[in-house]
């Protein structure tokens, strides 16, 4: 579960414990962009396996810099944090119309640890039409979060002073995927998803 979290945890963390430290945006950027790098070419250079979670953390911090050595504008390198979350959130809510809803997958990422595991998971989700309308509301719930977040923080961003954005996006982010936390963790109880696996 700690590896598969890493590719997203890690550059991310990074990136917030440089700027909670006092160091500038560009110089997070710089370190997150170099781990999440390191995650993406040594697996495919060693491995030849490509993770795209830690692919796609490297694509928003490839932005975030781009848009830093381009513009120069502080309030343009804040759009960065809302940028992703509008993108998270427009994927979130695309997998709910097409194939299976992200959190199911993401889910499954976590707590399937081998094959035997990921074929019971894929044979819950194949049998248990209450399991997939949990996870399609739980991938709503994110994606609406997420796409919420983004609005209030683009909208912070055009009217309030460049320092007050900093000082209130993290906390907008915290509160609103909290929300999607707790309810995650809600339905998660509910569903008792263990003993459905053990059943499956």
């Amino acid at each position: 579960m700690v590896v598969n979290l890493c590719p997203v945890v890690l550059p991310i963390g990074l990136y917030y414990l440089i700027t909670a430290l006092g160091h500038s945006s560009f110089v997070a950027l710089l370190w997150s962009t170099a781990v999440s790098a390191l995650w993406v070419l040594v697996p495919a250079a060693v491995l030849r396996r490509f993770d795209g979670l830690a692919g796609f953390v490297l694509a928003i911090n490839g932005l975030g810099l781009v848009l830093a050595l381009v513009s120069g504008s502080d309030r343009v390198v804040l759009a960065k944090d809302p940028i992703t979350d509008a993108v998270v959130g427009g994927l979130l809510l695309g997998t709910c119309a097409f194939g299976r809803p992200a959190m199911f997958g993401i889910v499954q990422r976590l707590r399937a640890s081998g094959e035997e595991q990921v074929r019971a998971w894929n044979a819950l989700w194949d049998n248990d039409a209450e399991v997939r309308r949990i996870f399609l509301r739980s991938t709503l719930v994110w994606g609406g979060a997420f796409a919420a977040v983004a609005l209030v923080r683009f909208a912070m961003i055009a009217t309030l002073p460049v320092s007050t954005v900093v000082g209130l996006g993290n906390p907008v982010e915290w509160v609103g995927l909290g929300l999607a936390f707790a309810y995650s963790m809600h339905v998660r109880k509910r569903m008792n998803i263990d003993a459905r696996i053990d059943a499956a």
